[in-house]
């Protein structure tokens, strides 16, 4: 079964982050930002879209024509000329698995990220045009 994707309506984004990721997706928004600051040496901030998958999964997306490079010397991954989307779902990806690992560590019962994650992750794999690129950074 194909997994799509569906933009979210601006008079649906305040109740978004909440439902997909609980009472902490303050605390995760924030850190998406910090992961592209991090990770995405062009990244200046910018608007994000959100995206609700078929799967249940979803994504934020910074709204931008420009290509990114992305860089996490943990594993060694380093690319050039991404699109924001594609740059967008690999932060998504590393976010959710690292959110949930941190709620784990501080006893809080959430597991909305480590879904998130595993949905995302099926979409990446399976639908996305760049999908190689997207596993790769995230091996």
């Amino acid at each position: 079964m194909k997994i799509t994707k569906k933009k979210v309506a601006d008079l649906d984004r305040l109740d978004f982050l909440p439902k997909h990721i609980g009472n902490h997706f303050a605390q995760f928004e924030n850190y998406i930002y910090k992961l592209a600051d991090n990770h995405v040496a062009e990244y200046k901030g910018g608007y994000w879209e959100f995206y609700e998958l078929s799967n249940g999964g979803f994504y934020m997306s910074l709204a931008s024509e420009e290509s990114f490079s992305f860089e996490n010397p943990n594993n060694y991954c380093s690319m050039q000329q991404l699109d924001s989307e594609t740059i967008s779902i690999i932060l998504n990806l590393y976010a959710l698995s690292n959110f949930s690992m941190m709620l784990y560590q501080k006893g809080i019962d959430n597991d909305k990220p480590a879904i998130g994650y595993h949905v995302l992750r099926d979409y990446a794999a399976l639908e996305h045009e760049h999908a190689s690129i997207i596993m790769k950074a995230i091996d």
